[in-house]
């Protein structure tokens, strides 16, 4: 099986998940192309050449510009020779469904952007019909959680076969060393993961730091990089009950994991996120926003709190630090839950949905 691999990277979740269809794929027998922007780096298109993909570089931008025309016109000219496109989030799913022909599109949103947006906002109401006008060329809709595809459905874009989950895994990738911030026994780490720009809300968990209890001697990490670095770094300078400290992304967070006690993720929209999953794998337990893609990533492993509250934040993180017990219950719980996001189980959903998708071989 060949397959067209069309996305945006960028330096979140997605693009870990992207690397790891590209590392594993050809142990199945399925290569393909490749076509990658590399407007935000260029280090996934570096793994596919690694792993043998043919590719192309695919520069889109986040927001609809005139580069578009252009993108759409070389995905036209890729399509043929491929059984199957795997386009990822709104930009690159939106261009491959428009330029696909008659290779059937398995289309990964990653988080439907219309629910980025109030119900009954013109914004809601806008990218929710370009959804639906786009949904009658989409072969399969690759929900990675059941609240997506129940999404999917209740929005109208596909009836329920249509809408196939295949949750996101946790990478097996080597450690990397910790950053010295990580290291010794200079109080508890609290850590988030997330790429600085909506709707993660970095600056609800830096908030949050302020509020933390200083006697707790908490250390407050927060890993990422994105457009809202600048104003995410006067945050975190403030003066808090807490030590804050922004690093750059890592490639490997689940070696800072191994070292921190109480992970948080403050997003005001999910579908589902890996840094959680990673916690669950590293047995972390974990203080998230109450989102339905939180829930379906942590599940009971996990002190849910109001999006954009840092006073709930700050008391449940004061929770897990001060209540062994009840950390070593979560704990439990998310080493328990760890293996339903299992690597090789991900792959076989993979490999089955593009067998799904694909169109028969003529007679």
């Amino acid at each position: 099986m060949r397959v067209l691999l069309i996305a945006r990277p960028g330096t979140g979740g997605a693009a870990r998940v992207l690397e790891a269809l590209l590392r594993r794929l050809p142990e199945r027998g399925i290569r393909g192309t490749a076509a990658l922007s590399s407007l935000e780096g260029t280090e996934v298109l570096d793994a596919a050449r690694a792993h043998g993909w043919d590719t192309v570089r695919l520069d889109m931008e986040r927001s609809p510009s005139w580069s578009d025309l252009a993108a759409r016109r070389e995905i036209a000219r890729l399509a043929p020779g491929h059984d199957v496109i795997h386009a990822h989030a709104a930009k690159a799913g939106a261009l491959a469904r428009l330029a696909a022909g008659g290779v059937p599109v398995v289309y990964a949103p990653h988080g439907l952007y219309f629910t980025y947006h109030a119900p009954g906002s013109i914004r809601h109401r806008v990218w929710r019909a370009i959804e639906r006008r786009l949904a009658s060329r989409t072969a399969i809709f690759h929900c990675v959680s059941p609240t997506e595809a129940d999404t999917c459905v209740e929005a109208g874009l596909c009836d329920r076969s249509r809408a196939v989950v295949v949750p996101n895994p946790v990478p097996h990738l080597p450690a990397v060393r910790a950053p010295e911030v990580m290291a010794g026994d200079d109080g508890p780490i609290v850590l988030m993961a997330a790429r600085f720009a909506d709707p993660k809300d970095p600056i609800t968990f830096l908030r949050a730091a302020a509020r933390v209890d200083p006697s707790l001697r908490a250390r407050f990490v927060l890993v990422g990089t994105g457009p809202d670095e600048k104003i995410v770094r006067q945050w975190a300078e403030r003066p808090s009950g807490g030590r804050c400290w922004v690093l750059t992304p890592l490639p490997e967070v689940r070696t800072l994991l191994a070292r921190t006690r109480v992970a948080v993720l403050s997003s005001r929209s999910e579908a589902m996120p890996l840094f959680l999953l990673e916690a669950l794998a590293e047995g972390v337990p974990a203080v998230a926003s109450d989102l339905p893609g939180c829930r379906d990533a942590s599940g009971d492993a996990a002190l849910y709190v109001p999006p954009g509250d840092p006073e709930a934040m700050a008391a449940s993180i004061e929770r897990l630090l001060r209540d062994a017990a009840l950390h070593a219950d979560l704990s439990a719980k998310a080493r328990a839950r760890a293996p339903q996001f299992d690597e090789e189980r991900w792959l076989d959903g993979i490999v089955a949905m593009y067998e799904k998708a694909k169109v028969p071989a003529a007679p």
